[in-house]
């Protein structure tokens, strides 16, 4: 699977010379990149939405790391006879 990563902008980016340049972008063009930035509008939302509703699970497993780890320190440092 490849990803479309953008790669790093150069520094300087040569302008096209007025041969080269598009004075409108063809209709298909425009409609894929509508396509595309609505396609990356939703995505970011859904992300939000997933991530709200997730929310108390998440807390809750934090909850649950957090007072088995002090549980472990705990039991660690009460069985050590060196630390009495």
């Amino acid at each position: 699977m490849t990803t479309n990563t953008p790669s790093a902008l150069p520094e300087n980016i040569p302008e096209l010379d007025l041969s080269n340049r598009i004075l409108e972008v063809p209709e298909r063009i425009a409609v894929a990149l509508d396509a595309r930035s609505l396609e990356k509008t939703m995505l970011a939302e859904m992300v939000s939405r997933w991530l709200e509703e997730l929310r108390p699970e998440m807390e809750r497993m934090a909850q649950d790391i957090v007072q088995r780890s002090a549980e472990a320190y705990w039991l660690q440092h009460a069985c050590d006879p060196t630390r009495r």
